[in-house]
């Protein structure tokens, strides 16, 4: 991130400098550097502005602070900085929380700038927050419990932050904290009377949001050199103090779950003299205890709020299931500590049966005479697996050997059936329909598996799955990736009837909500009919594709498994008249077909269509199995009779038809 100057005079920590004669673009000052190419840049504020850089070892962010009066101990901020990345960077060489702060790795001091850098993270909370898939609860006490983590231990090494609020959360993409941007080098105490100063160094975001602590803004009535000298010091962290970063966190968390801020900086000066009170939006958080634990974070008296490491031990097992504590924060820690993709999936697949004993054991103890209260914490402690869910699949996507894509869409169908089903359709489809472009052809053929059971799994469908099948999942189904490959179509064709199945299901669901919810009118019966016809349209292309198949399938593969598939749900999906016009009329094509395994294949298929239809079925299957009894092939001949005596049981068949067959298969007895 790069700061530039554009006031009329600037604050170094508490210190007063004037405004530098000349603003100068944020791509000047890559000319000072070397080894970093300017990529973009990230925001202009008043104090600093923000640029993206590229190094050899990937993005950064830069930050330039324009030096005006060389009188100013900038040094001493230089090494305050410095001091801080030593402590934190020597805690992560073993598997430490402090890998959750991310502090200014780099400070380079020239005749004109000092220039901060830290690695380029995408995301912080307050984005994240507004993205899809959004945040579930048990995601959200987790950056909750790690954030507490974090202070605990900067604070045990007498750190503050000095700066904490959303946008200096940075968050990557299996939801793992890291603090950043620590302010050492901004002012701690603020005049009441005269905000400028709040706004020129804590208003970056222009959301007028407030997360300082009451405690910061002084009354003129009291000297500023006072406030200087009681609280200035030369070491590092003594600008602030912990309880500062406490009320910041309360106000953090608050607008964690509720999506609102707590304070304006209006609202925090009248909170300051007891004329505001944040409650009423506190109280829309739906867990006691964390609305508990927040009130104690906010209290405007900083001796009344705990600690960061007494927070934890007062509210492990009620805010935050005992989990995270036992098993899931040792557990992520030493997985970070030699993280690659395919050790990552690798590690959660064999470690899968002892994730379960962990998650669930607490959560199925104590099942007898518990509260609505501890049931909600129990259910908690299982849905702790989204969170290594998030994990796995961050990782999928880079994953570099075949095998470890094969296991990975294994893990996903052993997550899957504990998963909710929003879960399901919002984060797991979208990566499984990457993998659908994989350029393996086995993990294309594995992905189309994983759909179709991800797909079963889902129960509560709402209004917004309706058009998931023809906008989304066909679409891709139909891509060269899936059509080119004979293996991966073959697994298409054995799988095509369960899609049909629960393309109907979703598409008659969300009439039914329609319908409950008395929204139903002729748009919306007109809007019905087209999905459906959409839907049939692309089934009844598909079906006539995999039964003819192609020049690479010269043997039927494709229409032996299609016939080998449960066709009675096809049938249905299609209804009496198009399975006659579709079905059947293409599977009397295959009695012309060289291999003998499809041909004896398609009798035990004529079985399933034929008692779907009734007795209008005898005009198509009669000819098929007269023909069937002459075929040169014995094995096939079986596979007639096993068919003909299954429609006498159905009654499928009239009694004279019966008897002229029984004509033809009456020689057969004499067949050695």
């Amino acid at each position: 991130m790069i700061f530039i100057l554009d006031d009329e005079y600037f604050l170094m920590g508490n210190q007063i400098a004037h405004i530098p004669n000349q603003i100068l673009n944020v791509e000047t000052y890559f000319n000072d550097l070397n080894g970093y190419d300017y990529v973009k840049n990230l925001g202009v504020t008043r104090f600093l502005k923000v640029a993206k850089a590229k190094t050899r070892n990937g993005y950064c962010v830069i930050k330039i602070f324009q030096i005006v009066d060389q009188s100013l101990p900038y040094d001493q901020y230089k090494a305050q900085i410095q001091k801080i990345y030593s402590i934190l960077h020597e805690k992560e060489v073993a598997p430490s929380p402090l890998k959750n702060c991310l502090p200014f790795q780099i400070v380079t001091k020239n005749d004109r700038s000092i220039i901060l850098t830290r690695p380029y993270i995408k995301d912080n909370l307050f984005y994240r927050l507004q993205t899809r898939p959004y945040l579930t609860r048990i995601e959200k006490k987790w950056i909750a419990y790690q954030l507490l983590i974090a202070l605990k231990h900067i604070h045990h090494e007498n750190i503050t932050h000095g700066d904490l609020k959303i946008e200096n959360i940075l968050l990557t993409s299996y939801n793992w904290i890291l603090l950043s941007d620590f302010a050492n080098f901004k002012p701690t105490f603020f005049a009441y009377e005269d905000p400028a100063e709040y706004y020129y160094y804590f208003n970056a975001s222009q959301r007028n949001v407030c997360y300082l602590a009451p405690e910061r803004f002084y009354d003129q009535t009291r000297f500023r050199s006072d406030i200087n000298n009681d609280t200035f010091s030369t070491s590092f962290g003594k600008l602030g103090t912990p309880a500062m970063d406490i009320f910041s966190l309360g106000c953090i968390l608050t607008e964690l779950f509720t999506e609102q801020p707590l304070f304006t900086l209006t609202q925090m000066l009248d909170y300051r003299n007891d004329s505001y009170d944040p409650m009423p939006i506190v109280n829309k958080i739906a867990d006691v205890d964390i609305r508990t634990m927040i009130a104690s974070m906010i209290d405007r008296d900083p001796l009344k709020r705990l600690t960061a490491e007494q927070y934890l031990q007062e509210q492990t097992g009620k805010a935050f299931p005992s989990c995270f504590h036992t098993f899931l924060l040792p557990y992520v820690q030493k997985i970070l500590k030699d993280f690659s993709p395919d050790y990552v999936i690798y590690k959660l697949h064999r470690d899968f049966s002892y994730i379960m004993s962990s998650l669930f054991t607490e959560a199925s103890q104590n099942n007898e005479n518990q509260t609505e209260t501890d049931e909600e914490k129990h259910r908690e402690s299982s849905q702790c697996l989204l969170i290594l869910l998030s994990l796995a699949l961050s990782c999928m996507r880079k994953l570099k050997h075949l095998h470890s894509r094969l296991v990975a869409l294994e893990l996903l169908r052993l997550m899957i059936p504990l998963i909710d089903d929003q879960i399901i359709l919002d984060r797991i489809l979208p990566y499984v329909n990457a993998m659908l472009h994989d350029s393996y052809h086995r993990v294309r053929a594995d992905a189309i598996r994983t759909l179709v059971f991800a797909i079963s799994s889902v129960k509560n469908i709402n209004q917004e799955n309706a058009d998931l099948f023809s906008e989304y999942l066909f679409p891709t189904l139909s891509t060269p990736y899936v059509q080119e490959d004979c293996y991966v179509r073959s697994n298409l064709a054995k799988y095509l009837s369960v899609l049909a199945e629960h393309s109907l299901r979703f598409l008659e669901k969300t009439y039914l909500i329609e319908e409950r919810n008395h929204t139903i009118n002729n748009d919306y019966f007109k809007l019905y009919e087209e999905e459906l016809k959409s839907v049939q349209t692309w089934m009844q292309g598909k079906f006539g594709d995999l039964i003819h198949g192609d020049n690479e399938d010269q043997n039927g593969q494709l229409a032996e498994a299609v016939c080998r598939s449960d066709l009675i749900r096809l049938c249905t999906f299609f209804g009496k008249r198009k399975t006659i016009e579709i079905i059947c009329g293409h599977l009397t094509t295959l009695l012309s077909q060289p291999n003998w395994r499809l041909r004896a294949t398609l009798f035990d298929s004529l079985v399933t269509v034929a008692s779907y239809i009734g007795l209008e079925s005898e005009v198509f299957i009669q000819p098929l199995l007269t023909q069937g009894l002459t075929d040169e092939e014995e094995f096939v001949v079986h596979r007639v009779l096993k068919a003909l005596a299954c429609f006498v049981r159905l009654s499928l068949l009239k009694r004279k038809t019966i008897y002229d067959f029984l004509r033809q298969v009456a020689p057969l007895v004499c067949h050695p």
